[in-house]
């Protein structure tokens, strides 16, 4: 799980292939990824991370990578 500057939660689902996002009271925001090895999916995402810029930074194990993604929102 990590946690960005608008306090907005995010988790990694490894058998869904994908990141889910939060608001800080709680309500869904968005389900990002799917299956695959493009740019755009996962593959077991087991690792999350929000760096100083609010940048998402996310353990792409079944792709053997790393993958960066600017701030979402405001």
């Amino acid at each position: 799980m990590a946690v960005d500057g608008r306090g907005h939660v995010y988790a990694s689902d490894p058998e869904g292939h994908r990141v889910l996002e939060w608001t800080v009271g709680g309500e869904f925001v968005a389900s990002y990824g799917e299956y695959g090895v493009d740019e755009s999916r996962f593959s077991l995402p087991v690792g999350l991370a929000v760096d100083g810029s609010g940048r998402l930074i996310v353990a792409d194990s079944g792709n053997h990578r790393i993958m960066v993604f600017a701030p979402f929102g405001p």
